[in-house]
């Protein structure tokens, strides 16, 4: 949410494209039909992110108030400890939204700091360490925005080439970095002969309905001794915490460590190193068969769980926010992006409640969201206004 590309919304249309929205039958990852439901949101946002005034005008004029919202139901699969949305969204309207008005920070150019960015290098390095360098030379990064890693391994000695039909395309051949603006086709690249000793895909295959097939996909294109890497966030990590903030319309599906791993093996590839951050899972893969990571006994105790702890988060923040909101002090939000506005409805904050909400990005200061007119601001002018709390 918060952090997606305008890339993985955007390589997306072309898996999905002209997809209505639907019921998902069985687990998309091993096709199972044992699944628990997890929770359910009669109407969700399809667009979580502030836009200019301007654009949110025109958006609502372009749609009725039917297509602004969807079912948020979500499934935890029993089987392969996955998570899945059972009612796909209308894809046409994610299309619209995202490819148009979604507003995306740039590394290079130093919008933010790019901590997971940077993380995924150092799991790159300790995984490319254990091979010869004369057999990882050429990369692909599918859905690679701005370049910004390519960018940093090529400053190494690799062969670089992104994927990706967004602007940030353009602002990596800036920087010297070779981005075709184009959708992502496995067919296009081996028409050309062009195959690769490394494959990289990060947060892109949470966005697809059919996940088996995009890995598929990926390694029609790896060389046989190749690697490919995949980030996405975990989501066994969130059932375990009794969080919410990852759950959306985008990401139709939620991987934890065994249905990546479960998902890779039945595309052909076997997972030899995974690597769980507090909110990530990092893969690297090869050809060949694996095993599952996580217990499915452990799965299934995080998911009955899940709602116990849930209720639990929510009546923390409820006493915490309640105790400000009576005394009519100032509460704020950091971060204008997705979670921003999941916070709110998903912990069921009161919008009246927040004053303005905080974010470092000078491109979002006086947009607004679609669902509420509450003002966003700089850091700066936050210290002025003296939050109680944040």
């Amino acid at each position: 949410m918060g952090n997606v590309g305008i890339s993985a919304s955007l390589a997306d249309q072309e898996i999905r494209r002209g997809l209505k929205a639907e019921k998902q039958r069985g687990c998309p990852v091993c096709k199972g039909e044992e699944s628990h439901p997890l929770f359910s949101i009669a109407g969700f946002p399809y667009f979580t992110v502030p836009v200019a005034k301007s654009a949110k005008q025109e958006i609502l004029s372009k749609l009725p108030p039917s297509q602004r919202t969807a079912p948020l139901n979500v499934r935890a699969c029993r089987t392969c400890c996955h998570c899945y949305l059972e009612d796909v969204p209308d894809s046409d309207i994610l299309n619209f939204l995202y490819s148009r008005y979604y507003n995306y920070p740039s590394a290079l150019k130093g919008h933010f700091h790019p901590s997971r960015d940077n993380r995924f290098i150092s799991f790159f390095d300790e995984v490319s360490a254990c091979y010869n360098k004369t057999r990882l030379q050429n990369i692909l990064e599918v859905g690679c925005y701005d370049g910004y890693i390519l960018y940093h391994l090529q400053q190494r000695g690799f062969y670089v080439t992104g994927c990706d039909p967004s602007d940030g395309a353009d602002i990596g051949r800036q920087y010297g970095v070779n981005v075709l603006k184009q959708f992502f086709s496995a067919q296009s690249f081996l028409e050309s002969d062009s195959t690769f000793d490394v494959v990289i895909s990060r947060h892109f295959i949470e966005h697809v309905t059919a996940p088996v097939s995009l890995i598929e996909e990926f390694a029609k294109i790896l060389n046989p001794d190749g690697i490919l890497f995949l980030e996405t966030p975990n989501l066994h990590y969130y059932l375990e915490k009794g969080l919410l903030e990852v759950f959306s319309l985008q990401h139709l599906q939620g991987f934890s460590p065994s249905s990546l791993e479960h998902a890779c093996k039945k595309a052909g590839l076997r997972t030899f190193k995974i690597e769980e951050t507090p909110d990530n899972i990092l893969v690297a893969a090869t050809k060949g068969n694996g095993e599952r990571f996580i217990s499915k006994e452990t799965w299934c105790q995080a998911v009955e769980s899940f709602n116990e702890k849930l209720n639990a988060n929510r009546k923390k923040i409820a006493d915490i926010v309640n105790k400000y909101v009576s005394g009519k002090q100032k509460i704020c939000l950091w971060g204008a992006g997705g979670f921003g506005l999941a916070a709110m409805l998903l912990y069921e904050i009161p919008q009246q409640a927040v004053s303005f909400i905080i974010d470092s990005d000078s491109s979002k200061w006086g947009m607004e969201y679609l669902h509420h007119h509450i003002t966003i601001i700089s850091p700066d002018m936050a210290r002025e206004q003296e939050p109680d709390i944040i």
